[in-house]
C-alpha cells in the first residue's frame, strides 16, 4: 500500500493522489480538514481512499510534484526553469532532481507519460452532485469559442502576490472573440474581466453568496470544496486554457479535461 500524506492545495493534493495510483493499485489518502479543505474526500469523490492514519508497513508520499518513474523518456534538465518571487524580490527556483520533472509542462509532456496518467484520472469518481453539475453548466454555457480562464491572484500568499497582474491576462484574452468561462479564487477579479468583456463572462455559481475570497467562512465549508472540484473539471472542457503561473488548479483542471485544450500560461 501507498498512502498519499499531503496536506496543501486541492491541486496538489489530486497530484499527489494520481502519483500515488501510478505507482500501486493499492492506495489510500489522508486527507487533513485545514485551510484548504474543511471536508471530508468521500464528500468530493465515491473512491474508497481516505483512511485516518498510515497503516503499519505502508509507503507514504508527500509531494505535490508529479511522478517520474525512472524509465519515463524524460530526461535531466527537461523542466524549463521557473521563476519565483521572494520578499518582492525575483529570484530563480531550484528545479529538484535535475529537472527531470514534468510540472507545469502540459503539451511538452510525452504521450505516454499523460497516457498513463490519463488512465488515473479516469479512475476517480466524483460525487453525483459534482458530476450533474458538471455536466449541466457545460452544457448550457460552453460552445466550441468558450475560452476557459482561471486567474490565481495569490491574494493568500504575499510571497507569490507580485507574479499577479490582470493586465497580462487583457494581453492574452483581448485574442478572443468568444465567451470566457472564468474560475478564479477572488471576486475582483472577474469583476475586473466582466468590466473589460461585457456580456462574454461565464461564472460557476458557487454557493458562497458571492463572498469566496480566501479566509472567507464560505471556504471552511463542504459546498467551497465541492464547487473548487466542479471548476476544476469544468476548466478542462473548453478547447483553449488561459491560466496562471505555477498554479496546481490549472493543471489539475486540464488533466481533468483529458489534457484536449490547449494551455496558454499567463
Amino acid at each position: 500500500m501507498i498512502v498519499s500524506t499531503i496536506d496543501s492545495g486541492i491541486g496538489n493534493r489530486i497530484k499527489c493522489l494520481l502519483s500515488c495510483m501510478r505507482l500501486d493499485d493499492d492506495v489510500k489518502l489522508l486527507w487533513p480538514r485545514n485551510r484548504f479543505t474543511a471536508c471530508g474526500f468521500n464528500s468530493l469523490f465515491d473512491n474508497d481512499f481516505e483512511i485516518s492514519s498510515v497503516p503499519d508497513g505502508a509507503d507514504t508520499r508527500f509531494n505535490w510534484r508529479w511522478l517520474v518513474k525512472e524509465d519515463d523518456d524524460i530526461s535531466d534538465g527537461f523542466a524549463v526553469e521557473t521563476k519565483e518571487y521572494d520578499n518582492n524580490k525575483l529570484r530563480k527556483k531550484v528545479e529538484e532532481n535535475n529537472g527531470r520533472n514534468i510540472d507545469f509542462e502540459y503539451e511538452r509532456i510525452p504521450q505516454s507519460i499523460l497516457d498513463d496518467y490519463l488512465a488515473q484520472v479516469q479512475k476517480l469518481k466524483p460525487v453525483e452532485y459534482i458530476q450533474t453539475e458538471v455536466e449541466t453548466f457545460s452544457k448550457n454555457n460552453f460552445d466550441e469559442n468558450t475560452v476557459s480562464v482561471q486567474m490565481r491572484s495569490w491574494a493568500d500568499d504575499p510571497r507569490r502576490a507580485p507574479m499577479f497582474d490582470i493586465n497580462k491576462y487583457f494581453e492574452h484574452l483581448d485574442n478572443y472573440e468568444g465567451n470566457f468561462f472564468v474560475s478564479a479564487d477572488h471576486q475582483s477579479c472577474i469583476d475586473k474581466l466582466k468590466e473589460r468583456y461585457p456580456n462574454r463572462i461565464i461564472e460557476y455559481p458557487k454557493r458562497g453568496a458571492g463572498d469566496y475570497s480566501p479566509g472567507t467562512s464560505y471556504m471552511s465549508t463542504k459546498e467551497a470544496s465541492q464547487d473548487a472540484i466542479t471548476e476544476m473539471y469544468l476548466l478542462g472542457r473548453n478547447p483553449v486554457i488561459v491560466g496562471s503561473y505555477l498554479s496546481s488548479y490549472v493543471e489539475v483542471g486540464w488533466f481533468f479535461g483529458e489534457c484536449k485544450g490547449k494551455v496558454t500560461i499567463v
